[in-house]
């Protein structure tokens, strides 16, 4: 279940929001779901699990502290089972800091190594994009044992063969097949690498306010012995009760006390309210 909390975000030298918890930051929240839920508005979202995120016309930032940076691209769906990143469709911005299973269901299956990784891939047109931005990796068909090392500042342009519309395969040994893929590779002349730290700084700024705020309302608290409505004492409060107009003193005790009866006021409030003692009489 999301907690929507009021401060956003984490990473080595900040404050984490939480250990094992995932955080997410966006631009915009309207249209992203997270586990087929809508978001509500907060500075930023804390969960201890996800299953599918889909973020429509917007960008999102999700992390899990010590393990991975990823930034999900708008139109995009992924999901996130047993361990394993699938990217169903759209376009995504890895920065792994552990290993990290990775999938495009029915394509790709591989771990990535701690690095830059991008990843597009169109579901309808049948054709992804892989981008190694840092850091040689091993990229795997699905159900294929065989491994291709891919340096990084390589791009893999890959489509698939189709016939009648579905996709074409070549079968191995067991029963297995794989996708029949056309792969094309092309050298990236300058990767660039999107720095954490824009990521990050929103949620810090967040957190330090959310500090203030807690900080500012526990001093303001504080002053207040009676309770419902807050009250210090001798404060006074008003409200109808029974067709007539009552004030209620705040004691010592921080009980609302001193029960007095007014006449009938049109003025006085349906729920208690703290106003002048003398404000009935004025």
């Amino acid at each position: 279940m999301i907690r929507i909390i009021m401060v956003l975000l984490l990473t080595a030298g900040l404050v984490v929001a939480g250990e094992g918890s995932w955080v997410m930051t966006t631009t915009s929240f309207k249209g992203i779901k997270v586990n087929g839920s809508p978001l509500k508005t907060a500075p930023y979202w804390e969960f201890e699990r996800f299953s599918q995120i889909e973020t429509g016309n917007a960008e999102a930032m999700i992390f899990l502290p010590g393990h991975f940076y990823l930034k999900v691209f708008k139109n995009t769906l992924i999901r996130y089972n047993d361990s394993v990143l699938q990217l169903v469709s759209g376009r995504i911005y890895i920065k792994a800091q552990t290993d990290l299973v990775f999938q495009i269901p029915t394509f790709f299956k591989f771990t990535i190594k701690p690095g830059d990784f991008a990843a597009e891939h169109d579901l309808k047109a049948k054709s992804t994009v892989l981008d190694v931005l840092s850091k040689t990796q091993s990229i795997q068909i699905d159900s294929d044992d065989r491994e291709m090392p891919t340096e990084e500042g390589t791009r893999l342009n890959i489509q698939a063969e189709t016939v009648d519309g579905d996709l074409a395969y070549d079968f191995l040994l067991n029963d297995r097949k794989i996708p029949k893929l056309k792969m094309e590779k092309q050298k990236i002349d300058k990767p660039i690498l999107l720095d954490t730290n824009q990521w990050t700084a929103s949620v810090k700024k967040a957190t330090e306010t959310k500090k203030k705020m807690a900080k500012k309302a526990a001093v303001e608290n504080s002053k207040y012995i009676c309770k419902n409505p807050n009250g210090v004492l001798s404060a006074c409060a008003f409200v109808q009760e029974s067709g007539q107009c009552v004030r209620y003193t705040c004691n010592l005790s921080g009980e609302w006390t001193q029960r007095t009866i007014f006449m009938k006021n049109e003025f006085c409030p349906k729920t208690k309210i703290i106003k002048d003692c003398e404000w009935i009489g004025k």
